[in-house]
């Protein structure tokens, strides 16, 4: 949406197709019919840019991202928390993650030149002909023709996709390694009387890498009211270990391992959660990224933005939002 946005303020018309079923992505949230509601994916995002900071102040003044200014903290099993060595400032989405990317979709369909964006829209095809590009979706409907076709999917879906019409582009996306993300969402009847300065922990030398306290986020219901909920981000080498386990299994592992912490930070038994549910992020974490801003390639008229490109930087909502923006840029210049 950042790089469509991008392009429609330079006059460019823009067509927006979403695999997705609606506007989130790693920025996903689930509400749950029983009333929890859980970021899903990145729980926060930063900004060292000052490009990404400018953008965050803008969505922040827009109320649809906030500072989340609450403790942050590593643990190790047994070991008493100590306040975490990564400084940042942490933003979340208000009142939820995907607001920032409902955001932008807003600003999209109000926009005479961006059509969409289309949700449930799965490309599995890019035919090159006299009129340009067509893509073609799972159900076989054609869209199109385009001039130019971006693509910004995970880096070994986006491959996949460009492997016949731009054999150049999937060479350079298949140098980046992926790993696997579990999460494991748990929802609680009443608050869990921990610290209320806490508002998550990055742990080590366990099978949660990251837990992060959805209702001290700003915006978030208030647990008193709606009972506490939790995510729970795997590690990474847990994850790959068992990344074909089943939810059930799998949030079962990750509840026992939060439980450990927080036996030794209340001397208390986990209650039982009263909402479970799990998440395979099956391209969650990028492992080996590219160093490189977005890709290009000007015969064929193809490219590809997203957090795979990095220039040597940790992959990140940012990354990600700076290689649209760069790529889009480059367009207009063309």
């Amino acid at each position: 949406m950042t790089c469509a946005l991008k392009l429609a303020a330079s006059g460019i018309r823009v067509t927006v197709l979403d695999k997705g079923r609606r506007p989130g992505g790693r920025l996903a949230t689930r509400v749950s019919r029983q009333g929890p509601v859980f970021d899903q994916g990145a729980q926060f995002l930063t900004a060292r840019s000052v490009t990404f900071q400018q953008q965050v102040a803008e969505w922040c003044k827009a109320g649809v991202a906030a500072l989340w200014d609450r403790r942050f903290v590593d643990m190790k099993p047994g070991q008493d928390p100590v306040d975490t060595v990564r400084e940042a400032k942490r933003y979340v989405g208000s009142p939820k993650m995907a607001s920032i990317v409902e955001h932008l979709c807003e600003q999209g369909a109000a926009n005479d030149h961006v059509d969409g964006p289309h949700f449930g829209v799965r490309v599995t095809r890019l035919d090159s002909g006299v009129a340009g590009w067509i893509a073609t979706d799972e159900q076989g409907k054609n869209h199109g023709p385009f001039g130019r076709v971006i693509v910004t999917a995970p880096a070994p879906q986006a491959r996949e996709l460009l492997a016949e019409s731009s054999p150049a582009l999937a060479e350079q996306l298949a140098e980046v390694e992926t790993a696997p993300t579990w999460t494991t969402m748990l929802g609680f009847d009443a608050s869990l009387n921990l610290d209320p300065a806490y508002g998550g922990a990055f742990v080590e030398d366990s099978p949660l890498a990251i837990v992060a306290g959805q209702a001290t986020k700003p915006g978030r219901p208030d647990p008193a009211k709606h009972g506490e909920c939790w995510t729970l981000h795997a590690a990474l080498d847990w994850s790959q270990d068992h990344v074909d386990d089943d939810k059930d299994q799998v949030a079962a592992a990750l509840t026992e391992a939060f439980g450990r912490l927080y036996r030794h930070l209340t001397n208390r038994e986990l209650p039982v959660p009263s909402y479970t549910a799990s998440h395979r992020w099956l391209y969650g974490h990028i492992v080996t990224p590219l160093n490189e801003r977005w890709l290009f390639d000007a015969d064929a008229g193809l490219g590809y933005a997203g957090d795979a490109c990095t220039i040597g930087s940790p992959a990140n909502i940012e990354r990600a939002w700076l290689s649209g923006l760069g790529l889009a840029e480059h367009l207009e210049n063309l």
